[in-house]
């Protein structure tokens, strides 16, 4: 790629982003991906995490069964048909996948990767975290796809993981943080900590910690996601645990109008897993993309 003159002049595009997250909880991979998780038309970047997609048994762990990851990347590559997929990688049942709109392919300039592990004293992949960073013109954007250490209780572990996970991932020797924009997005397990009626999300409680109080999250409107009954629409919980946002999207951007959100919220009428999926919208401010 040519350098830019230092007088050339900068041009912006303002590019759509839509980012899910979704633990689908070892479920038999559907043969077409659900209406409600479609992106409208008009975006052009697309950001998926799955988390569960194979059962994180220790068989699986150890050898790496990655089949059934591959056949969710199959149906989504077959529902994005206008949409180019510029890259995925996979950490056992962790998929992270990125899809461009084609008329915008073009602006892509570089895809890089990276994986941490944070199961097991940090070497085995059942937990952690996939990365993946994309260059556009002169604008970086990194997602970061996380599944932490689940049970009530376990909030400092989960803490521990997730800034292992922020210090660790690297894209060619750069930070995750040495981007325009960034999303960290995933299965948290963040617990609510006391009674459903009285409920103090931990991730919330936790965010005054570094490095997590650099990245910041649009309101939560929707109810919590975890633990549904399967087949209830989001109506019902699992009796024996406290609800909780366990599955969520955090954002960064370099200067306030890199990234402008435009709609959070969850998909309780996909109710295939004990997770409601959780979608959300974004402006992306793109320069010198040509």
């Amino acid at each position: 790629m040519l350098a830019r003159t230092a007088t050339s002049k900068k041009t912006e595009k303002k590019f759509n982003v839509w980012v899910l997250t979704w633990n689908v909880a070892a479920q038999k991979t559907p043969s077409e991906v659900p209406a409600e998780l479609i992106p409208p038309d008009g975006t052009e970047i697309v950001f998926i995490s799955l988390q569960e997609t194979i059962e994180l048994k220790p068989v699986n762990v150890l050898w790496k069964d990655n089949h059934n990851t591959y056949r969710w990347l199959d149906i989504w590559d077959s529902a994005l048909s206008n949409y180019i997929l510029v890259g995925y990688v996979e950490l056992v049942g962790i998929l992270l996948a990125c899809f461009v709109a084609k008329d915008v392919h073009k602006y892509v300039d570089y895809v890089s990767q990276d994986v941490c592990k944070t199961g097991t004293y940090g070497y085995t992949g059942n937990k952690g975290a996939a990365g993946m960073r994309l260059l556009i013109g002169d604008t970086s954007v990194v997602a970061v796809a996380v599944h932490l250490s689940a049970g009530e209780g376990g909030s400092q572990m989960r803490r521990r993981q997730y800034r292992r996970i922020l210090e660790n991932i690297r894209f060619n020797s750069m930070h995750c943080f040495e981007s325009t924009a960034m999303f960290v997005f995933g299965d948290w397990n963040a617990r609510s900590e006391i009674a459903f009626d009285e409920t103090t999300d931990e991730l919330v409680s936790g965010s005054r910690v570094p490095p997590l109080n650099t990245l910041w999250e649009p309101p939560l409107s929707f109810k919590p996601t975890y633990k549904m009954i399967v087949g209830t629409e989001g109506q019902r919980f699992a009796s024996k645990r406290v609800p909780s946002w366990c599955d969520r999207i955090l954002c960064r951007a370099s200067f306030p109008q890199a990234l402008i959100p435009q709609e959070y919220r969850s998909v309780p009428q996909v109710d295939t897993s004990d997770h409601s999926p959780v979608i959300g919208i974004y402006e992306l401010c793109v320069t010198n993309a040509v």
